[in-house]
């Protein structure tokens, strides 16, 4: 579905991207990983073509991002949902009318179809009845939750994710997590998961997508990151647990196998 062909990126000095090799697949959910700094979001942004690469390729569907003109790349990011670390709703704005915004700039739908399709958006991410509220009247996991549902409105084919769990206490991340999984499995989307919860990406991830100093040092199965050999991600896994998350995410593991 995505697909990174030896791409490079510097600001300035800066080498942030130093080949990246990488391929998504269509249907699953991939975390992105890494320590602050090593490009996650730079990543995210050329798949978006919000960054194009100094050299190397970015491909959509075999369509190669950074060859679209600004019009192909207007139609194509509407393929495309994001969902931002902060949320990221206009407060000064309903629910419904945050919800709106894409449709009315991106489709002709009529009123009574926006409003059905503010509906259907809401209620994959149970918040039925909230349309009338504005986002300081939503709890922060309601807030993730009304952002999920502006990017699903558009009925994309890629959901990118930017720290889902930011700020959320464990319930409530988790129930992030829950949701995450669950659209993936009744709508199929292919999900591009940046974040540093270690939790949330054996969890929910199908795959896992390691960055260090600008290059891809792990790509596999959350499993087979839990049983990787090289230093550096054992030394990364260890200093990311001191939140338990590796007892809880083994104790999850039992309690479903059993």
């Amino acid at each position: 579905m995505i697909r990174f062909e030896n791409v490079k990126k510097r600001f300035d000095d800066l080498v942030v991207l130093k080949g990246i090799d990488l391929e998504i697949q269509r249907g699953m959910v991939t975390a992105v990983i890494g320590g602050s700094g090593t490009g996650k979001s730079v990543l995210l942004k050329h798949i978006l073509g919000l960054l194009m690469p100094d050299s190397g390729h970015v491909f959509i569907e075999d369509v190669r991002v950074n060859a679209l003109s600004y019009k192909e790349l207007v139609n194509m990011r509407q393929k495309i949902g994001m969902v931002f670390q902060n949320a990221a709703l206009f407060d000064s704005l309903t629910v419904a009318d945050n919800l709106a915004m894409g449709l009315k700039r991106h489709s002709r739908l009529s009123r009574d179809e926006i409003e059905k399709e503010i509906k259907w958006a809401l209620s994959l991410v149970g918040l039925d009845g909230v349309e009338e509220k504005h986002p300081a009247e939503l709890s922060g996991g309601m807030r993730k939750r009304a952002a999920i549902a502006r990017a699903l409105v558009m009925k994309p084919e890629i959901l990118l994710y930017d720290e889902p769990t930011t700020g959320l206490d464990p319930p409530r991340a988790d129930s992030i997590n829950c949701l995450i999984s669950d659209l993936n499995k009744k709508l199929g989307i292919t999900s591009v998961m940046v974040t540093h919860d270690m939790y949330s990406m054996f969890r929910v991830s199908h795959m896992t997508a390691m960055l260090h100093d600008g290059e891809i040092l792990f790509y596999g199965t959350p499993e087979q990151m839990l049983h990787a050999k090289e230093p550096i991600i054992k030394e990364f896994l260890k200093t990311s647990s001191q939140s338990n998350w590796l007892k809880d995410y083994q104790e999850e593991e039992s309690y479903e196998s059993s």
